[in-house]
């Protein structure tokens, strides 16, 4: 069932966004994918959405979510709208599209945090004459270790070796 829209309209500054119908089914998240949701997913989505729609309620919740629209993120929407378009999901909510890319960037910024401290740690830094503060590079080989405990595969084609 596609999910249907009713514009709402933000009370500071104006704008128009986007709000679900009480009566749209979560099944719109993979619409366009050749493999439909199995039974627990769809049950796993449901209960999802249904725990979102009774944390609305709450105060912070809702400026946090209006306060999202004025939010201008590092990752560009454009860019997290193609990212969310090749994994399926269509139509979504601007502000939807910004807490993901608001999320993202925390996952980044966690890696290259950690990564930071690991070189600072091993004592990577190098040293300027007259200076007492290190400057630290960000290695391939450092990242590679981070990227492997966040879980991520990081393995080059072997053309690149």
């Amino acid at each position: 069932m596609p999910i249907r829209l009713s514009s709402l309209q933000s009370k500071r500054s104006g704008k128009n966004f986007f709000k679900m119908s009480d009566s749209a089914a979560p099944t719109f998240f993979r619409s366009t994918l050749h493999r439909p949701l199995s039974a627990s997913q769809q049950q796993f989505v449901t209960k999802t959405v249904e725990s979102v729609e009774k944390d609305m309620n709450q105060d912070e919740t809702r400026e946090f979510i209006n306060q999202l629209g004025e939010y201008p993120p590092t990752i560009p929407d454009s860019v997290t709208m193609h990212f969310l378009k090749s994994a399926g999901v269509e139509g979504t909510d601007p502000r939807v599209v910004r807490l993901i890319a608001l999320a993202a960037q925390k996952h980044v910024s966690d890696i290259v945090l950690d990564a930071m401290t690991t070189a600072r740690m091993k004592g990577l830094g190098q040293m300027k004459k007259g200076t007492k503060d290190a400057k630290y590079t960000l290695t391939e080989e450092l990242l590679d270790e981070i990227l492997k405990e966040y879980g991520h595969d990081n393995t080059r084609p072997p053309y690149h070796n």
